[in-house]
């Protein structure tokens, strides 16, 4: 049996769409172009990198497994951790070679601390984790969908925009603060593309990276509780 890596298999097996392909192209080609203009404005360069990475990490790798797409890498023995790693890895490698171009750029131009603040590569890490393990359940980029859909609906009530704005606009002072400004930027990770005071605080930082761990770890353990029907060798 020839034994090839995880993440290779996967990406071979269950590559992005095509359409998936060309957004991430234009994605990245367009926020190199934004920053050639105007080098301050990292953040709207990432930004649509961001999004697409809701969608492009979100593989459904369960509904894949049930149709016997992984049975040549279930039945090699592996550990399913490290089958589960494999995935997530190879899910976030598409928007990950754009997001570090973007930001590779950004530095070139003289925005590389920018570029590389903690709070936006925290973002791009949670962000990958989380539609993952969201979307494991979920057809290829349903996990993305509905989390964008969640967020365009707290866009459009004024209340709840002005509410999240106005907790990362100041540094946590008390534990219910901390939680508040911890649950904003884990609901809507766009915020850590910024310099606010609150995505800033090495705090939330810590807790949403907590939050994307532990919910990457639940997705890992259902990978690894999950039966799969392996269809026999021809």
């Amino acid at each position: 049996m020839i034994r090839v890596p995880a993440i290779r298999f996967f990406l071979v097996v269950l590559p992005p769409p095509s359409w998936m392909r060309v957004a991430l192209a234009l994605a990245g080609l367009t926020g190199c172009a934004m920053l050639w203009l105007n080098p301050a404005d990292v953040d709207s360069a990432l930004g649509s990198v961001l999004l697409l990475q809701m969608f492009a990490a979100s593989g459904g790798f369960m509904s894949a497994a049930s149709r016997g797409h992984f049975d040549a890498v279930l039945v090699t023995g592996r550990p399913r951790w490290r089958i589960a790693l494999g995935s997530l890895t190879a899910a976030a490698a598409p928007g990950a070679a754009v997001w570090f171009t973007v930001v590779l750029v950004a530095a070139a131009l003289g925005r590389g601390a920018e570029a590389f603040a903690p709070q936006r590569l925290v973002a791009f890490a949670s962000v990958s984790c989380v539609s993952w393990a969201l979307g494991l359940a979920l057809p290829p980029a349903a996990a993305g969908a509905l989390w964008a859909l969640v967020l365009v609906a707290l866009a459009l009530s004024r209340e709840s925009a002005a509410a999240y704005l106005s907790i990362v606009h100041s540094a946590p002072a008390t534990m219910a603060q901390l939680g508040h400004a911890t649950a904003a930027v884990v609901v809507c990770p766009f915020l850590l593309l910024g310099n606010f005071p609150a995505v800033t605080d090495a705090r939330v930082l810590l807790l949403d990276g907590v939050v994307a761990v532990s919910v990457t770890a639940l997705g890992i353990r259902a990978v690894c509780r999950r039966d799969y029907s392996l269809a026999e060798p021809a």
